[in-house]
């Protein structure tokens, strides 16, 4: 059962890491950051799941299932659902140089500087 997890991982973030060669992740961290300073200029709320609509082109070509927005980054879902196990890459906005910290549910590591790969299993 262990061993089923730890490749099923594996192979997520592996997805995660071709899926982000394929975009410019300098881009990738500026929107991003716009995205950080657009949503979150005020206090407020600490989350914000970004409507399709709203993405832009470089999360648009990770082809997400969606994006949720945080104080400290991004979150690119690509695969997985919400409330259960969800993965994906966590985009840090240029200028924010601080790893997001792992949680009980939520485990991350590095794919390139600022982007990490992220496991959420509740």
């Amino acid at each position: 059962m262990v061993a089923a997890a730890v490749c099923g991982c594996g192979d997520s973030r592996q997805t995660a890491s071709n899926r982000l060669s394929a975009v410019d992740v300098d881009s990738l961290r500026k929107e991003s950051g716009r995205l950080n300073r657009d949503y979150f200029a005020a206090p407020g709320f600490e989350f914000i799941g970004l409507k399709q609509s709203l993405w832009p082109k470089t999360f648009a070509q990770l082809k997400p299932l969606r994006v949720t927005l945080y104080r400290d980054g991004a979150a690119v879902a690509l695969g997985g659902d919400a409330g259960s196990d969800e993965w994906g890459v966590f985009v840090v906005p240029q200028g924010f140089e601080k790893a997001p910290p792992d949680t009980r549910t939520i485990r991350y590591s590095k794919l390139r500087e600022g982007v990490f790969y992220y496991i959420n299993s509740p």
